[in-house]
């Protein structure tokens, strides 16, 4: 176990990563060895009738120097700081993690971004960045909500606790903007995926058939391609126009209400696993359920090549 930072129980001296430490083996006080062997004894020893047990000193009380590395969490493998006793994202306990072994140990704070983000500006940690794991959200804990989200949840805690708390519907999602189906595919939201990837799609449709004669190689049917589209110019123009400013009407909508989608579907995705487990759900299956899965983007990606070229070909057809 990591007692760097921690007090020697005999003479009151901060251990530090050089000190050879030796641990009551009845109350688990440290000491450093010398100190020890000096009293013969533990410190704590007249404690030990009354069931005394040693425990570690709270985070307020330990100044920011004491701080020098991270523990990687057992379950989710989230970096916390070494200070603490339980994940701050899944809530696993960390334990095992801290006396595992050395490797961890050479991940500095100074060198992690996260861990530097726990620390601010006073050194102190900020499990669930300060909020009550245990708040109903709605239906599940927020320590669950942060479970399922597993990425970026420093992003999405506070947005979904304001959502919770004041009803707000609307933020900003910019990946909501750019390519929703890439981002309802990542975070596993397959119907919202589809949606939007047949609506887009659609609404391409004439701006696509229109540009096709640019990529396409020189020969009788593109000539053919030419004539179709000089015979209804007009109609796939007028088309184009009114599909392009309902595209983008349609990204902005979604871009102020992914969120709002997205924490809709991590709490009916949660309340489906309470009940499919009578209340009691795993937290690696709520992870596993939950997070991103980028293979989806390949996908979701393919699926949009494939429809843009069929629904571009069925329209000429159609037209020809």
């Amino acid at each position: 176990m990591n007692f760097l930072g921690e007090k020697c129980a005999a003479c009151g001296s901060t251990f530090t990563d050089t000190d050879d430490v030796v641990v009551c083996p009845e109350c688990g006080s440290p000491h450093h060895r010398d100190c020890y062997k000096s009293a013969g004894a533990c410190a704590n020893s007249e404690l030990h009738s009354e069931g005394f047990k040693w425990k570690r000193i709270s985070v307020a009380e330990k100044p920011r120097t004491d701080y020098t590395g991270i523990v990687l969490c057992p379950l989710c493998h989230y970096p916390n700081r070494s200070d603490e006793s339980s994940c701050t994202r899944c809530g696993a306990d960390l334990a095992d993690a801290a006396s595992a072994g050395s490797d961890q140990d050479e991940h500095k704070t100074s060198d992690d971004p996260f861990a530097r983000y726990m620390e601010g500006e006073t050194g102190m940690s900020r499990p669930y960045l300060g909020f009550d794991p245990d708040e109903d959200m709605g239906g599940a804990t927020l320590k669950e909500v942060s479970q399922f989200v597993c990425t970026n949840t420093i992003y999405y805690i506070p947005i979904f606790k304001k959502m919770k708390d004041t009803g707000s519907k609307i933020s900003f999602n910019i990946i909501c903007l750019l390519l929703p189906p890439v981002y309802f595919a990542n975070r596993k939201m397959w119907g919202w995926a589809l949606l939007t990837s047949i609506i887009m799609t659609l609404l391409l449709i004439p701006g696509m058939v229109l540009s096709m004669p640019l990529v396409m190689e020189s020969g009788a049917s593109t000539d053919r391609v030419n004539e179709i589209i000089s015979n209804h110019e007009h109609i796939l123009t007028t088309l184009d126009s009114i599909f392009t400013s309902v595209f983008w009407g349609l990204r902005i909508v979604l871009c102020l209400f992914g969120n709002r989608i997205y924490f809709k579907h991590v709490l009916r995705s949660l309340k489906k696993l309470k009940t499919e487990s009578n209340g009691d759900v795993n937290p690696q299956l709520i992870m596993s359920e939950g997070g991103v899965k980028p293979i989806n983007i390949f996908l979701i990606v393919i699926l949009l090549c494939v429809m843009s070229t069929a629904g571009s070909t069925a329209v000429l057809n159609y037209l020809g």
